[in-house]
């Protein structure tokens, strides 16, 4: 993960200040990051790893100006002291690993840099501002842009530095689908499904030191808030590698009285369903496992006793902008909100997909599966239906497929906890 920090006390007058600063050029180009070796009596080797053989350049490591529009724009960020940009995710690129020996520590080194295009204020004071950067050397830095004519621009420098230290190691169990898997996807690709393969292994290892499949209860409900149960239905079998339907069934029950009773005698309710199925952390939400079966002469089933968890990857395609200010929304207009009446349901599919996502490539004949809801906590509620909701706002994030950002607190009413339901199962057959 990278981020750039700006230190506290940088400006006097506590500016802003917007730069263009491309994540994946700075680190992995020629002048980024240096793997070093560490040597017997605190020495250091330097690694050669090549940067320029089959690298192909991105638009932003030739750009030389570049004009603020005030929405979003890749590589362009503004910070004030003491704030840090938000973590980006890199992926260590090949040639790395390729330099790798197993039981040798290394650490990489950032040589440090000048930013070659910045201006005082947020993205917003900037906005219509065309940035422009100086002259490309032939080191590959740039020399300092001019803001006026005859002057010199400050030098804005992100200073060099060890990020870190690590030793390489050999795995001691090989993912078995890792050279097939290699052949068709490419190295990173499948170094994320080999890193989703460990951590599936990881969890059902843990699962079968602690097999108890916990699950919020009743006595997690709040009092104040509305009764919500949940049910799970599916069909009894699944055949080869098709996409498999489960129906999720929420019943709003009505409300608790003051005596601990339930009542149906209550007022309708909105909420925003979307959280109720997603984001919900680890011991909350969906969970898929599966007992494995051998099928035996005559079609008898010979299934083991352990339950394994399988890891459910929440997939997209595409680009999506996660970055951008929250927008607001009206809730009873918004398609991510819906009301109940006391004893009616709302219900939505989840789909387990055929294409490895969900359901594990090496599933066989005889295979069980156990889909299981943990439970949830509704981000947002409120008393009244979508009608009488028609004028509130809310904020989300900017995709909008988020928890409501703000109110954060609900606007104080009780919290809605929703109840784990009773697991499905399901066969593989032929």
């Amino acid at each position: 993960m990278s981020t750039i920090n700006r230190a506290k006390d940088d400006d006097s007058k506590s500016r802003r200040c917007t730069f263009l600063w491309p994540m994946y050029s700075a680190a992995f180009t020629g002048n980024g990051l240096i793997l070093v070796r560490h040597k017997e009596g605190n020495s250091f080797e330097r690694v050669p790893v090549d940067n320029t053989t089959g690298v192909v350049a991105l638009p932003e490591d030739s750009m030389d100006s570049l004009v603020v529009s005030g929405y979003h724009q890749a590589n362009l960020y503004d910070l004030a002291p003491e704030e840090q940009t938000k973590p980006c995710r890199l992926d260590l690129p090949e040639r790395y690993y390729r330099a790798f020996k197993a039981g040798e520590t290394y650490s990489l080194v950032f040589p440090g840099t000048e930013v070659g295009m910045w201006a005082w204020g947020s993205i917003e004071d900037n906005k219509g501002l065309e940035m422009k950067a100086g002259k490309l050397l032939s080191s590959g830095y740039r020399s300092r842009p001019r803001a006026k004519k005859g002057q010199g621009q400050a030098r804005l420098v992100v200073p060099g530095g060890v990020l870190l230290t690590f030793t390489a190691v050999d795995e001691q169990v090989t993912w078995p689908e890792r050279e097939a898997r290699e052949a068709e996807v490419g190295f990173s690709a499948a170094n994320s499904e080999e890193q989703i393969w460990r951590m599936s292994m990881q969890q059902a290892e843990s699962h079968r030191r602690n097999p108890e499949f916990t699950q919020l209860g009743s006595c997690d409900r709040v009092l104040g808030a509305p009764i919500f149960s949940t049910t799970l239905q599916c069909p009894a079998t699944i055949q080869g590698r098709a996409y498999f339907d489960v129906e999720v069934i929420i019943k709003y029950e009505g409300t608790e009285g003051p005596s601990g009773q339930q009542t149906s005698n209550a007022q309708p309710v909105t909420f925003h369903w979307l959280s109720l199925i997603s984001g919900q952390g680890p011991d909350k939400g969906f969970e898929l496992y599966r007992r494995r079966g051998e099928v035996e002469a005559g079609g008898r089933s010979n299934v083991a006793n352990d339950w394994d968890l399988c890891h459910i990857e929440e997939t997209s395609a595409g680009f999506m902008v996660v970055d951008d200010p929250d927008i607001t929304v009206c809730v009873g207009k918004h398609k991510h909100f819906t009301a109940l009446q006391p004893g009616e349901t709302w219900t939505t599919i989840q789909t387990l997909s055929g294409n490895d996502a969900e359901l594990p490539r090496d599933m066989v004949v005889g295979d069980i599966f156990r889909y299981t809801f943990k439970g949830a906590e509704v981000d947002w509620w409120d008393w009244g239906t979508m009608e009488d909701h028609t004028e509130t706002e809310v904020k989300l994030p900017c995709y909008e497929a988020g928890n409501v950002t703000n109110p954060s607190d609900n606007g104080g009413r009780p919290k809605l906890v929703v109840p784990g339901a009773t697991p499905v199962k399901f066969t593989v057959v032929q």
